[in-house]
C-alpha cells in the first residue's frame, strides 16, 4: 500500500499561529493528535509526523517555507517517498467559501490561493485531491486588503465555527482514507 501524504499549508512561525491563513496547519495538529502521531523536523521542508490508520502509511506534513513556497515542500516530500500527486491530500483554507465550510475535491485550479498555486506549478498538475475550509466572514464582506484579512486571526463570533470545522476536517480526511473521496464529498461538502 503505497503512502498518502496529508499536507497543510500555512506559514511557520508564532505571528501566524492563530491566523486564517493557518487553517491547513490547525487541521493537520489535530489530526496528528487523534492518530497519536509526533511532529519531527525533516530535510523536506517540511515538518512531518508518520501514523498508521485502517493499514496505511500516512505523513503528515506542515511546510516550512511560507505559503507562497508550499509546492517547495510538496514537489521535495513526493520525489523523496516516490509518490505521485494523487496521494497527496493537500488542506487549505479558502476566501471564496463562508467561514467554517468545507469543501472536499479530486482536483482542480488555485482559485486565487498562492498556496495552491505553488502546488500547481512546482508539481506540474491539478490532479491532486484538496480539503478547503472556508474563512469569508460571517457578513460576507471581504476587506479591500486580503493579504492583511488571510494573515490576521478570526473575529470571536468565528472561533467556535471554526474549531468545530477543523475538527470536522480531520473526520474527513479519515472518511476519505477509510471508505473514499466519493463517500467523503457526499458526507461533508456542505
Amino acid at each position: 500500500m503505497p503512502l498518502k501524504i496529508i499536507m497543510g499549508l500555512g506559514n511557520p512561525g508564532k505571528q501566524y499561529f492563530r491566523t486564517k491563513h493557518n487553517l491547513g496547519f490547525w487541521a493537520v495538529d489535530l489530526l496528528s493528535e487523534k492518530l497519536d502521531a509526533k511532529w519531527q523536523n525533516s530535510r523536506l521542508k517540511s515538518a512531518v509526523a508518520y501514523a498508521k490508520f485502517e493499514g496505511l502509511d500516512l505523513l503528515l506534513a506542515k511546510p516550512t517555507t511560507f505559503m507562497n513556497l508550499s509546492g517547495e515542500a510538496a514537489k521535495l516530500i513526493a520525489k523523496h517517498y516516490g509518490v505521485s500527486p494523487q496521494d497527496l491530500l493537500v488542506i487549505c483554507d479558502d476566501i471564496n467559501l463562508p467561514v467554517g465550510k468545507i469543501r472536499i475535491r479530486k482536483k482542480g485550479g488555485a482559485g486565487g490561493h498562492h498556496g495552491l498555486e505553488s502546488l500547481i506549478t512546482c508539481l506540474e498538475t491539478q490532479e491532486f485531491p484538496r480539503i478547503r475550509i472556508g474563512i469569508k466572514p460571517l457578513d460576507s464582506v471581504l476587506p479591500p486588503d486580503l493579504a492583511e484579512f488571510v494573515l490576521s486571526p478570526f473575529q470571536k463570533g468565528e472561533e467556535a465555527i471554526v474549531s468545530e470545522s477543523v475538527k470536522k476536517t480531520g473526520d474527513a480526511v479519515l472518511c476519505l482514507f477509510e471508505q473514499g473521496i466519493e463517500t467523503a464529498m457526499n458526507q461533508y461538502n456542505s
